[in-house]
């Protein structure tokens, strides 16, 4: 096991570099990075909430009131966003959409409505539906204050795997990034680090890491993750180090904790910083930490005859 660990040392790139992405790890956007483990907290489930307080069976007894209605009686705004959100709590979403729409045509320059059309066409599971309401969202001229809107977008897409219409948002909205929330430059990110465009990932999140606390605890998390994750993979190690060490010294999540932990011991060791690597502080029992106990006794008793260096490269 061990020797066959090191062979694949031999193989592995150690060397500690610059890129064009060195800019960005700059204290500024660590101080942003912390910022964001700090804020990680923030529950970010979406779901159809009752804003009358009506139970099921409430529900429907006034459902079949409304029905029983003139289909002259005149409805205010207000009328309808009430009898919308029954139907929804009876699962009826095609008939709380419709009632949605007639609400928004009350006001039809309000966009305070897009969210709830867009919320109510996922949860009914109507790929028509839903796919009629991201294009009215995203054929408007000006998205601004849809970003909540655009997110679930991008996130049922994603979910239900439809790329080409995930592929028609994104070129919808890429050129208008710089006038969004940071939500939609977020999902940028997560669609190129899905199709495995890390450089271009990475920019995005560093992009928007100064305002990303802005962002769902879900979404940040995301961030905190995969940033050191693709800095790393791309032999990034001195900055990924970074990343990592604010991760192991200010995550309240053991989990993470311990994660961050064994990537620095892995860092240290591609380093031929041995004697970091075998640290019981940086990790416990790793193979990462036996294989730096070997190299290390490798270096000492044999440096004269260069092989811990043979090892290394």
């Amino acid at each position: 096991m061990f020797y066959r660990f090191m062979l694949i040392l031999t193989l592995t790139a150690i060397t500690i570099t610059s890129s064009v992405l060195a800019a960005s790890v700059n204290n500024e956007n660590l101080n942003a990075y912390l910022t964001l483990i700090k804020n990680n907290n923030e529950d970010s489930k979406i779901e159809l909430k009752s804003v009358s307080g009506d139970d099921l069976m409430a529900a429907s007894i006034k459902i079949r009131n409304f029905e029983r209605l003139s289909s002259k009686e005149q409805f205010t705004r207000s009328d309808y966003l009430y009898y919308s959100n029954l139907y929804a709590i009876i699962g009826e979403f095609g008939n709380s959409l419709q009632l949605l729409k007639s609400a928004h045509r009350k006001q039809p320059d309000e966009i305070s409505l897009y969210y709830r059309m867009i919320e109510v066409s996922a949860a009914s599971n109507d790929s028509t539906l839903f796919i009629e309401q991201v294009l009215n969202i995203i054929g408007r001229r000006d998205l601004s204050g849809l970003e909540s809107s655009i997110d679930l977008a991008f996130s049922e897409l994603i979910k239900r795997k439809d790329d080409d219409n995930l592929s028609f948002i994104l070129a919808k909205t890429g050129s208008r990034l710089n006038g969004l929330g940071p939500v939609v430059e977020y999902w940028h990110a997560v669609t190129d680090y899905n199709e495995g465009k890390y450089d271009s990932s990475l920019n995005h999140m560093f992009n928007i890491i100064k305002v990303a606390v802005r962002l769902n605890s879900n979404h940040r998390q995301w961030i905190i993750n995969t940033i050191p994750e693709l800095l790393f993979m791309q032999s990034e190690f001195k900055s990924a180090l970074g990343f990592y060490q604010l991760i192991a010294t200010n995550s309240d999540d053991r989990v993470e904790q311990d994660n961050a932990n064994k990537m620095i011991a892995r860092i240290n060791l591609l380093a031929g910083n041995y004697g970091a690597a075998t640290s019981e502080t940086i990790v416990d029992f790793s193979v990462e930490r036996e294989l730096a106990k070997g190299l290390l006794t490798l270096e000492e008793n044999g440096v004269s005859y260069g092989i811990d260096n043979l090892y290394r490269k």
